[in-house]
């Protein structure tokens, strides 16, 4: 079967298809068979003896899968027999390897690249993917490099922002669902002459807002990513595909939801039998973020505005926004949904004022009830500093008033109350002095350069460590007490911000 496939349907010469077959079973060439997570549930059990047989013939095979599909409790893509290794995100070594080699490559083939400029092309992507965090993170996922490097390659530079860049991406995988080798054209299936890549990312935000408010990490078994069911795709799809023509709207939302089954892009998949799933979070989180943010069908989308608010013809499409907001705040996996949401406003909307609006939702909800809601303070400081200085300043006044009380209210938050009790978890507190240090952090010794010194008076202190202890190095034994004069030492280790004044001042060359 697969020597047929390569020879009939991919096109090669008999003679080339023969030659690798011997090579292969004399064990001279690797046969890499990727994305056993991409095959359809109705065709596993046939590609399942395939691959037994396979074994046979070719002593050096490798089957990818995806994790989450290999490791799923259905265990349908497992493999009977096979050895199996986890693949872990690539390091920054790793990283720059790949891009070395991928402009090494297009060189070669002298693939037209943005000013045929090879070496220069590389040595931006490698600095940028460096100096970058938001593409560090993205830059460990195979997929997502690869993404990054086709961009640059024919457009010499990558968005500032993120969303621009994930839309980028997701612009990039509905290429793989234009009509070639046998697929169908989508809008020939639909019956739309005039559907285009336009509609189906409208519908796909629609789908991942669905998908993203099933994704609840304390589900035992379930994948905190979301699983998007049969039944809410294809409903969904329905409702999407209603002004279109009614009648007609359920057959289509069943022909699409096939299609995804059948052809996967890397944005939407079938992950087992009647369950669908972003492969990529970020993905399905940039495109919920773009939903929340849209307007019109939500009096048929699940967990939309109250009744009584669609109800009501003066409420504006700012309130239906900000009621949205305060529905999904206190849910851990929407944050970074939300951070897209007020940046895809600003980016690509160009609706500042709505995402202000957002972080007022939050500023708001967090003084109703301060002890309860310190997380709701800490993402509006999150907010405005992935919206930025330089947006909320340009609005007026009362929002750069805004943004100073944030900062005050998100620094009073951070010490002990009266009781020594801390007022935020550790993991909120990290994220508060993250957002404090994007917007302008006003403590001493953080970002000035003096920094904020602690007295310490004079007195014994235990150096060294215990003879038992057998990590100690020689120099760390006897355990002695030693007696300190009085010192200061600075209530915050060195920063980034004052590093910088170091540098600035020519510190490496004085």
């Amino acid at each position: 079967m697969l020597w047929r496939y390569l020879h009939e349907a991919v096109g090669l010469e008999q003679a080339l298809v023969t030659h690798m077959q011997a090579e292969t079973r004399e064990g001279h060439a690797i046969l890499l068979l990727d994305g056993l997570d991409e095959v359809p549930t109705t065709v596993l059990p046939q590609l399942r003896d395939l691959l037994a047989d396979l074994r046979r013939f070719a002593p050096y095979a490798l089957v990818t899968c995806r994790v989450l599909d290999y490791t799923d409790l259905s265990q349908q893509r497992q493999l009977a027999d096979w050895p199996s290794e986890e693949i872990y995100p690539l390091s920054a070594k790793l990283q720059q390897a790949f891009i070395t080699r991928w402009y090494d490559a297009l060189k070669v083939q002298q693939r037209v690249v943005k000013g045929h400029d090879y070496d220069g092309l590389r040595t931006q992507l490698l600095a940028e993917v460096r100096s970058r965090e938001e593409l560090r993170r993205m830059a460990d996922n195979p997929l997502l490099l690869t993404m990054m490097a086709q961009l640059h390659a024919f457009s010499s530079v990558l968005p500032r922002k993120r969303v621009l860049l994930y839309a980028e991406c997701i612009k990039l995988l509905l290429l793989r669902w234009r009509p070639k080798l046998g697929r169908p054209d989508l809008s020939k299936l639909l019956e739309l002459p005039t559907w285009s890549d336009t509609e189906t990312l409208r519908l796909l935000e629609r789908l991942g807002y669905v998908t993203h408010t099933s994704a609840t990490p304390t589900t035992p078994g379930q994948d905190a990513a979301g699983n998007l069911s049969r039944e809410d795709l294809i409903d969904t799809a329905k409702q999407f595909f209603r002004p279109y023509d009614a009648k007609c709207s359920l057959g289509r939302a069943e022909d699409f939801c096939n299609y995804i089954g059948q052809f996967s892009n890397g944005v939407l998949q079938e992950h087992h039998q009647g369950f669908f799933r972003f492969p990529h979070r970020t993905f399905q989180e940039y495109l919920a973020a773009c939903r929340l943010t849209g307007q019109g069908g939500w009096e048929t989308t699940p967990k939309a505005e109250p009744q009584t608010l669609r109800d009501r013809d003066d409420v504006s499409e700012e309130q239906l926004l900000r009621t949205r907001v305060l529905d999904v705040a206190g849910q851990a996996q929407w944050r970074e949904a939300l951070l897209m949401a007020a940046s895809h406003l600003v980016v690509q909307k160009n609706q500042p004022r709505q995402a202000i609006g957002m972080v007022e939702t939050l500023f708001d909800a967090y003084h109703e009830r301060p002890r309860e809601r310190g997380g709701y303070l800490v993402l509006a400081g999150e907010l405005l500093a992935e919206i930025g200085r330089v947006q909320v300043f340009d609005l007026g006044v009362r929002q750069q008033a805004f943004w100073s009380e944030v900062i005050r209210h998100l620094v009073a938050l951070l010490p002990l109350d009266a009781m020594d009790v801390p007022l935020l978890d550790v993991a909120a507190r990290v994220r508060a002095g993250f957002a404090l240090g994007q917007m302008e952090d006003p403590r001493p010794g953080v970002l000035s350069l003096e920094p904020d010194w602690c007295e310490m008076a004079a007195g014994p202190f235990l150096l060294g460590s215990k003879p038992d202890d057998e990590d100690a190095n020689s120099d760390e034994q006897p355990q002695r007490t030693v007696n300190l004069p009085a010192f200061r030492i600075a209530r915050y280790p060195v920063t980034n911000a004052q590093w910088q004044f170091f540098i600035d001042a020519q510190g490496y060359r004085e």
